[in-house]
C-alpha cells in the first residue's frame, strides 16, 4: 500500500503514545459539516475497489470531503448501451456506495455523489448518448431518483453530481424533442427534489466542465433550490495534460512546459505570462457568475500531472484561489492514476510506470497545506472574501514549546509532557517538546516520567502571546515508581478513540487526571476540601495515556460511547515503564440511528473565582466524554470566549460542535435553558423582568432563534416556579420539559399529565456540569437530538427540540423509538390503521432493560431484553390508534421498573396521533387602575401594551381605569403628563408574583394549582401610582 507522509512538529506525538521517540501519523480530523466553514479534499475513484485504509489515510491528510466518482470504462466509447447490464452494475456500486458513506461519515467526511458513467456512456467524439437517445434520458432520470431514494438524508453524503463532463456535439443539435444536457441536468434535478428537499445538487457544463463555459451558462430555474455550480480546473491543458494521450488518442502536449513561465496556448495568439495573474484570468468567468447571481461554487477537479515542472506551486496557487473566492474544491485525484498522484515521485517521466514517493513530494505538501484548513479555519474577521464564510489561517493559533531538565540543567530525554486539553507529547533527546495549533487561552502542563516526580505547571497564559517558552525541572522520585504509557483503540479500524477512565492504584486511591498533590488545575491551594478535584475520580484521555503509579495492582476500567467498556487489572512494578495497547469492541452507534448526544445546561464550575478554566479544556473533556454538542454558560469561563469557542470547534482531533450561551433566564421565578442563541450583550435584569419575557424577547421570539426549556422544573430551589403561567400563557414558546441530572416518577407523570392537557413537549435531560461541586459532563443526563442529515449547528439543534425529535438517556443509553420509520415528534392521522412500530435501546452488552411503551401516561407494553453484543437490542410493535393520543418509550433496568424509584436508563419523546394544534394561550384580562400617589385621585393616562422596545397597543384612559387584555410575556407601560411613567411586565402584578412566591414543589405536580393560576390570570387588578 502507498504510504500517506505528515508533516510534524518535531517531537510531537499527538493523542498516540509509544515508548518511542518516532513520530506517528497525525490525529484523524472528524468533523461535521457544519462545523467547518469550507469543505476541501480529494477525488476519489470509484472505478477501483474501495478500501476503508484510503479513508484512514485521507483523514490522516485532514480531508473532510471526497467526491466519490462512480464509473467505469474511462475513455471508451460506446460503453454502458446494455441497460439490464449498467443496472445491475450500477446497483454494486450504489452497494459499495453505501459502505463509502458509512465509512466517510465516521471519519466526519461528507461525500459528493458523483455519477462518471450514465447510461448510454458516449459516443466515438465524446458526446453523451443520452443527449441524442430519449430510452437513456430518461433512464439517467430514473437513475437518479433511485440513488436519491436510497441515499436522501445519509449523513455521509454532502450532495448529488449529476453527470461528470457532460458533452455534446459542436456540430450538431441535439436529436428532436430531446433535451440538451443543461436541461436534461434540470430535469433529473426536479426528479430528486421531489423526493428530497434537502441535499445540494451539482450542476457541470459543457466543454469538459471547464471556466470558460461560465460565460454563457444560465442560473437554474428558481425552483430548483441548495444547487451548486461544479467548475474543473485543467487550465491551461496544455500544461495540466502535457505528456499525457488522452483517452481518444490525441495527445495533450508535450512534457516540459513549466509554470511559472511563458506558455503558449491555443487559446491565444502570442505569448502569455504563465502565473498566478494567468490563472485569476482563466478562472474570471467563474468569479463573474458568482457574484452576479449570488452562486455556490464547487471546484469538483483540478491537479496538474506529477512531472509538470512546477506542478506544486500550480497546486498551491490554484487552491489561494479558490480560497480568496470561498470556493470548496477536491484535488484529482487521491490512489487513482498514477500520474495525478501527490504520493508517487514527480520524476521520470513515465506514464505507465510510477515510482512510489519515499519522501513527501513537493505536490504533496502543497496539497496539504491546502488541506490543513481544514483543521485551522481562521476567525471570520480575518479574511476578505467577498463571498466566504471563513479563510484559514494559522496566525490566530498559539504554540507552546519548552524544555525539560534535572535539577542539574540536563536535558531528560523521554518524559511525557501533557497538556490540561489533552495534547500529550514526548520530548526528545534535547528535552524539548512543543504543542501547536492552541487557541488563545489559559493552559497547564504536566510532565510524567519513570522514577520522577510528577510536575504540574498552571496559569500558563497564551491569550496574547502566540508562542510562548517554558522550561520544566524535573526531579527525581524519592521512591521508585511505575510509568504507565499507551492507547485506546478500536479494535476494528484500529483508531485512537478518545475515552474516560476510572483508574486505581494499589491502595484504592484515585489516579485523576491532572491532580497532583490535592492541588486543583490553576494551582490554588487556599481553597477547602470536598472542591471539584477530589471528588472527581475521572481521567480522561483522546486516545494517548501516560501517568505515573505506585507498584502494585492497579486497575483501570475504560469507557467510551459506541463501545464495550473494557476491564484491566494488573500488577506493575518499580521503576518499569509499560506500554499498554487497549483494544475497545466497537458497538452500535447513536450517530448510525441519527442521534447526537449533547447537553445545553452546563457550566465549567460554579465558584469560577477560585479557578482559571477555560473553553480548550471543557471541549477535550466534553470530546472524550462523547459528546457531539454542547451548550457552555460562558459568563463561567475566563477566555476570548466566542473567539476560543470558534476555534475549538475547528481542531483536529474529535467532532464536537460547541457553542456559547448564558445560564439565563435565571431568576427567583425559576430557571431555563437555552439553545440557539448567540451570546447577549443586554442581559435584562433578573428582578424587573419574568422569565417568560426574557424568552420572548430575546430566545424564542422577537430578535432570537432559539429555544428554551424550563431546567429541573418541579424541584430544588430553582424550581419553576412561573411554569403554570408560562405555560398556559404562552405555550408556543416552550418546547419540553427538562429532566436534568437525574429521572424521577413524579416528574415523568408530571410531564405525561400536561401533555394529556395538550401541551405538546419533548424530553430533555442536562448535566448541569460544574467540576467545583463534583459534576462532570458524562456524570448525569444527556439529550440525544435527532439529525436525519448529520448535520449540527445551531439550526439543526433547535429544530429538533423544537420538533420533538430528542431522546434522553444515562450511561450512554439510547432509545430510539420509530413508527413506520419516522422518529418521535411526528404526529400520525388518528385512523386506526395498523403501524408498525420499532423501540431500539443502544446501551452496553448484557445489559438487562425492560422496555415499557406508554401510552397517554399509561403502560401501553412491556417487553424485557438483554442487549446483546453488538451493542444494539430492539423489539417491534403494532399500534392501532383511534384517537388523540400519544406513545413514549422507557427504558429501566430490569428488575426494578416496579419499585417506588425505578432506575431509568433512557426514555424517547412522544409519537403522536391526532390533532396537537397547543391550547390557544390565556390571556390576562387585567383590571388597571391609575392614581396620583399622593392624592390617590384618579389620573388620566397613555397606556401601551409592549413586547421589549416594540409597542404593540396604545389607548388614552381619561378615567383612569381600564380593563385590558395581555399576553404574560407582555409590559404595561403607563404615562401622563406631569408624572413619571411607571412599567411593570404581566408576571410582576403584585397578586401574580405573589402566587407565584408561594408556589411550592408539591403544587407544581398538581394541575390544580395551574388552573387556580388560569383563574386568576383571566381576572387580575393592578394598581399604578404615579408619582409627579
Amino acid at each position: 500500500m502507498l504510504a500517506v507522509f505528515t508533516v510534524m512538529v518535531a517531537h510531537e506525538l499527538p493523542a498516540r503514545i509509544a515508548m518511542t521517540t518516532d513520530a506517528p501519523s497525525p490525529p484523524v480530523s472528524v468533523q461535521s459539516e457544519k462545523l467547518l466553514p469550507r469543505f476541501r479534499g480529494v477525488v476519489s475513484n470509484g472505478q477501483n475497489a474501495f478500501k476503508e485504509e484510503d479513508f484512514d489515510a485521507m483523514a490522516r491528510l485532514s480531508v473532510n470531503l471526497v467526491r466519490w466518482s462512480m464509473g467505469r470504462a474511462w475513455g471508451k466509447a460506446n460503453t454502458d448501451t446494455d441497460l439490464a447490464e449498467y443496472d445491475r452494475w450500477l446497483e454494486r456500486k450504489l452497494d459499495e456506495l453505501e459502505n463509502v458513506l458509512d465509512v466517510a461519515a465516521v471519519h466526519g467526511m461528507k461525500v459528493v455523489v458523483a455519477l462518471h458513467s450514465p447510461p448510454g456512456g458516449r459516443y466515438e467524439d465524446k458526446s453523451l448518448r443520452m443527449l441524442y437517445e430519449q430510452p437513456y434520458a430518461d433512464h439517467f432520470v430514473k437513475n437518479w431518483e433511485k440513488i436519491a431514494q436510497r441515499f436522501r438524508g445519509h449523513r455521509g453524503v454532502r450532495g448529488f453530481d449529476l453527470v461528470n463532463e457532460p458533452i455534446a456535439k459542436k456540430d450538431s443539435p441535439c436529436a428532436p424533442g430531446m433535451l440538451d444536457y443543461w436541461e436534461l441536468q434540470v430535469r433529473a434535478a426536479r426528479a430528486i427534489r421531489k423526493l428530497d428537499v434537502q441535499t445540494p445538487i451539482f450542476f457541470e457544463t459543457d466543454r469538459w466542465n471547464a471556466p470558460a463555459a461560465f460565460h454563457y451558462i444560465k442560473p437554474v430555474p428558481p425552483d430548483l433550490t441548495n444547487v451548486i455550480y461544479q467548475v474543473h480546473m485543467y487550465e491551461p491543458g496544455a500544461y495540466t495534460h502535457q505528456g499525457i494521450y488522452a483517452a481518444w488518442g490525441v495527445e495533450s502536449g508535450k512534457a516540459g512546459i513549466a509554470y511559472p513561465d511563458d506558455i503558449k496556448d491555443w487559446r491565444y495568439d502570442n505569448y502569455q505570462k504563465f502565473d498566478k495573474e494567468m490563472l485569476r484570468g482563466l478562472l474570471a468567468p467563474v468569479r463573474k457568475f458568482q457574484l452576479a447571481n449570488k452562486a455556490t461554487i464547487y471546484v469538483g477537479e483540478f491537479s496538474a500531472v506529477r512531472w509538470a515542472p512546477g506542478a506544486a506551486q500550480y497546486i498551491e496557487d490554484c487552491i489561494s484561489l479558490f480560497e480568496e473566492y470561498g470556493w470548496d474544491w477536491t484535488y484529482h485525484a487521491f490512489r487513482e492514476w498514477g500520474g495525478w498522484s501527490v504520493e508517487h515521485e514527480n520524476l521520470p517521466y513515465d506514464k505507465k510506470n510510477h515510482v512510489p514517493a519515499r519522501e513527501p513530494t513537493d505536490r504533496f505538501l502543497a496539497l496539504k497545506k491546502g488541506l490543513d484548513k481544514n483543521r485551522f479555519p481562521a476567525h471570520p474577521q480575518e479574511t476578505g472574501a467577498e463571498i466566504s464564510e471563513t479563510v484559514t489561517s494559522q496566525a490566530s493559533t498559539r504554540t507552546l514549546a519548552g524544555v525539560v531538565v534535572d535539577p542539574a540543567g540536563q536535558a531528560v530525554a523521554g518524559t511525557f509532557v501533557m497538556t490540561n486539553t489533552g495534547r500529550l507529547v514526548q520530548t526528545g533527546t534535547d528535552g524539548a517538546f512543543s504543542f501547536t495549533g492552541l487557541s488563545p487561552s489559559r493552559y497547564a502542563l504536566k510532565v510524567v516520567a519513570a522514577n520522577r516526580e510528577d510536575f504540574i505547571m498552571p496559569n500558563i497564559d497564551l491569550s496574547e502571546k502566540p508562542v510562548l517558552e517554558v522550561r520544566v525541572v524535573s526531579k527525581p522520585a524519592a521512591t521508585a515508581n511505575a510509568l504507565i504509557t499507551g492507547r485506546f483503540i478500536d479494535k476494528a479500524s484500529r483508531r485512537e478513540v478518545p475515552v474516560w477512565c476510572e483508574i486505581t492504584d494499589a491502595d484504592g486511591n484515585p489516579i485523576r487526571w491532572f491532580d497532583v498533590s490535592g492541588a486543583p488545575y490553576g494551582g490554588r491551594t487556599d481553597v477547602e476540601k470536598g472542591v471539584w478535584h477530589q471528588k472527581n475520580k475521572r481521567f480522561w484521555s483522546l486516545g494517548g495515556v501516560a501517568f505515573t503509579t505506585k507498584p502494585g495492582f492497579l486497575k483501570m476500567s475504560v469507557h467510551a460511547d459506541g463501545y464495550a467498556p473494557a476491564q484491566i487489572g494488573r500488577e506493575v512494578g518499580n521503576g518499569k515503564p509499560e506500554n499498554w495497547e487497549i483494544e475497545l469492541a466497537p458497538l452500535a452507534r447513536a450517530e448510525n440511528e441519527g442521534f447526537f448526544k449533547g447537553d445545553f445546561h452546563s457550566h465549567l464550575v460554579h465558584w469560577e473565582k477560585l479557578y482559571n478554566v477555560n473553553i480548550p479544556m471543557a471541549a477535550f473533556l466534553l470530546r472524550a466524554e462523547g459528546y457531539r454538542w454542547h451548550y457552555l454558560s460562558a459568563n463561567f469561563t475566563k477566555d476570548d470566549t466566542a473567539r476560543v469557542a470558534d476555534m475549538e470547534n475547528r481542531n483536529g482531533f474529535s467532532r464536537l460542535f460547541l457553542a456559547l450561551n448564558a445560564e439565563y433566564p435565571k431568576t427567583a421565578g425559576g430557571h431555563w435553558g437555552n439553545a440557539g442563541m448567540e451570546m447577549p450583550n443586554n442581559l435584562l435584569p433578573y428582578k424587573e423582568y419574568a422569565n417568560i419575557e426574557v424568552i420572548r424577547t430575546q430566545i424564542v421570539g422577537g430578535g432570537g432563534e432559539g429555544v428554551a426549556v424550563p431546567v429541573h422544573p418541579f424541584y430544588g430551589h430553582m424550581r419553576n416556579k412561573e411554569l403554570p403561567f408560562d405555560l398556559l400563557g404562552a405555550p408556543e414558546l416552550i418546547a419540553g420539559l427538562d429532566f436534568y441530572t437525574e429521572w424521577t416518577a413524579p416528574a415523568d407523570k408530571t410531564w405525561a399529565n400536561l401533555l394529556n392537557k395538550g401541551y405538546k413537549l419533548c424530553r430533555t435531560a442536562t448535566s448541569d456540569a460544574a467540576f467545583d461541586v463534583g459534576r462532570t459532563p458524562g456524570t448525569m443526563g444527556a439529550t440525544f437530538i435527532y439529525s436525519a442529515t448529520g448535520i449540527l449547528d445551531r439550526s439543526s439543534i433547535v429544530n429538533a427540540i423544537r420538533n420533538g425529535q430528542t431522546s434522553i438517556g444515562w450511561k450512554g443509553t439510547l432509545v430510539v423509538f420509530k413508527m413506520e420509520g419516522k422518529v418521535c415528534g411526528e404526529v400520525f392521522p388518528a385512523d386506526s390503521r395498523p403501524r408498525k412500530a420499532t423501540v431500539a435501546v443502544l446501551s452496553a452488552p448484557g445489559t438487562n432493560v425492560d422496555i415499557v411503551i406508554v401510552r397517554n401516561g399509561e403502560m401501553f407494553r412491556r417487553f424485557t431484553l438483554r442487549v446483546p453484543a453488538s451493542g444494539k437490542g430492539s423489539v417491534e410493535l403494532e399500534v392501532r390508534e383511534s384517537e388523540k393520543a400519544w406513545y413514549a418509550a422507557n427504558c429501566f433496568y430490569a428488575g426494578t421498573t416496579d419499585r417506588p424509584k425505578p432506575t431509568l436508563l433512557g426514555a424517547s419523546s412522544p409519537l403522536y396521533f391526532g390533532d396537537w394544534t397547543p391550547p390557544p394561550p390565556v390571556l390576562a384580562n387585567v383590571n388597571l387602575s391609575v392614581i396620583d400617589s399622593a392624592t390617590r385621585l384618579p389620573v388620566s393616562a397613555q397606556i401601551e401594551i409592549r413586547e421589549g422596545d416594540k409597542m404593540i397597543t396604545s389607548q388614552k384612559v381619561q378615567s383612569g381605569a381600564v380593563r385590558l387584555s395581555a399576553r404574560v410575556f407582555q409590559r404595561i407601560r403607563v404615562s401622563a403628563e406631569g408624572f413619571q411613567s411607571q412599567e411593570t411586565g404581566i408576571l410582576k402584578i403584585p397578586a401574580i408574583a405573589q402566587f407565584i412566591e408561594n408556589s411550592s414543589e408539591q403544587e407544581l405536580h398538581d394541575w390544580s394549582h395551574y388552573e387556580k393560576a388560569r383563574a386568576l390570570l383571566q381576572d387580575v387588578s393592578l394598581e399604578i401610582a404615579l408619582k409627579r
